[in-house]
């Protein structure tokens, strides 16, 4: 996504159509209410394209996007927030970093936990308690 063709002003007429499509969710989150690309993130026509959600949001409520902006990271990891307070501008390494720390390794745990529990029960010799 070339961020630099994001538009640096936005009509009134995006803004309050992007108004619509949001839903105030727990921890502040702002969900978006249309329509999802294939990997979880909202969608928004502005500008005579298509763009995230976040992004076009990030454009109608705090202006110009900067042009050595990199990424826009999801400080709530919540893929559907398009609230500008928890969007923060980053690098690839800084939002893969995030990642890493935030979602992969504890998932990574969970399964850890759940494997030492099913070899702790097959070493038991007893059944699976589900």
């Amino acid at each position: 996504m070339d961020v630099e063709s994001l538009p640096d002003t936005a009509d009134p007429a995006d803004y309050e159509r992007f108004l619509a499509l949001i839903e105030y969710g727990p921890g502040g989150c702002w969900l978006w209410l249309g329509s999802l690309n294939s990997k979880g993130y909202g969608r928004f026509w502005m500008g005579g394209k298509e763009w995230p959600a976040h992004k076009a949001g990030y454009v109608l409520i705090n202006g110009p996007y900067p042009s050595n902006a990199g990424v826009l990271r999801h400080r709530c990891d919540v893929k559907r927030c398009v609230n500008p307070e928890h969007l923060q501008l980053g690098s690839h390494a800084e939002n893969s970093r995030d990642y890493m720390e935030r979602i992969y390794v504890p998932k990574l745990k969970k399964r850890k936990e759940i494997r030492r529990r099913i070899s702790r029960w097959r070493t038991a010799d007893k059944a699976f308690p589900w």
